[in-house]
């Protein structure tokens, strides 16, 4: 296993396209990811300001990555909520909208779930 990741390793380090390209796509989805907690945010009322979540997101999910909790959950929501509190959101606001961003990935993860379960081991439908 380690030998086949360092092949691919060797592989990708040798394509630069691939390399912006994935590169390019990984900051796209990250500011996809910011913008949905900024509107969840923003949909229960409070005026955040969309820089605060920029900042606040990426280390939120970074400190989720602490295995405090299962899969970061309440890490994740309570940095972004504390960094918009500083920002003068009240409290009930903030944490209301952030949680709100575990309902997409919720769903998400049921789809995924429900996929997975729809098939055998050989990619099939069952």
């Amino acid at each position: 296993p380690v030998q086949r990741a360092l092949n691919a390793w060797s592989t990708l380090a040798g394509n630069r396209t691939l390399v912006r390209d994935t590169l390019a796509a990984s900051c796209l989805m990250q500011l996809c990811a910011v913008t949905m907690y900024w509107a969840l945010v923003c949909s229960v009322g409070a005026l955040a300001p969309f820089a605060t979540v920029l900042f606040s997101a990426p280390l939120a999910w970074l400190a989720a990555t602490v295995p405090i909790s299962f899969n970061g959950t309440g890490v994740r929501e309570g940095v972004i909520a504390y960094f918009l509190i500083q920002q003068g959101i009240a409290r009930d606001t903030a944490v209301a909208g952030v949680f709100l961003g575990l309902v997409p990935m919720l769903l998400m993860s049921l789809l995924g779930a429900m996929l997975a379960t729809g098939r055998d081991d050989t990619g099939g439908r069952q």
